[in-house]
């Protein structure tokens, strides 16, 4: 990147007056539907967890990268390197036993007590219904859709 000057800056380095660049490894691009112009519910800790524990519970055992599609199919946007995000909140939640780890890169439910898996539920369902008013998806978006329709 030149600067106004002329003098050269590599990446991550920022110049007065230039725009800062990240590195592709540090970037985090997420893709946003084209229906959806609003910004998506970033989840992080605790939030991120309940929603990865839930996920496996209701879905069966995936891929870090399956679950990396719910959540954004969800409205969620994850901060940082996204997998690397995702597998350290599955091993805090390995530690808990309500994650198993089946190999590398793909995890199962684990056992929690009855009463822990619906206050996640609970708390996971609070978080979707957030996520959709963020992007669009929520009942009042719904109606005035069907009230446009010819």
């Amino acid at each position: 990147m030149l600067v106004p000057n002329g003098t050269s800056i590599h990446r991550g380095q920022c110049a007065v007056g230039a725009r800062t660049q990240m590195s592709e490894s540090n970037a985090t691009v997420m893709p946003m539907d084209a229906q959806t112009p609003r910004q998506r519910k970033v989840l992080h800790g605790i939030e991120l967890r309940y929603m990865l524990a839930v996920n496996l519970d209701i879905h069966g055992s995936a891929s870090i990268f399956e679950l990396i599609e719910q959540l954004q199919y969800q409205g969620f946007s994850i901060p940082g390197r996204v997998s690397k995000t995702v597998s350290d909140a599955l091993r805090w939640e390995m530690r808990r036993g309500r994650v198993r780890r089946l190999r590398r890169g793909v995890y199962a439910p684990g056992q929690m007590p009855r009463s822990t898996a619906h206050y996640l539920h609970q708390r996971a369902a609070a978080l979707r219904d957030e996520a959709d008013r963020r992007v669009g998806r929520d009942d009042e978006a719904f109606w005035d859709a069907v009230a446009d329709y010819p």
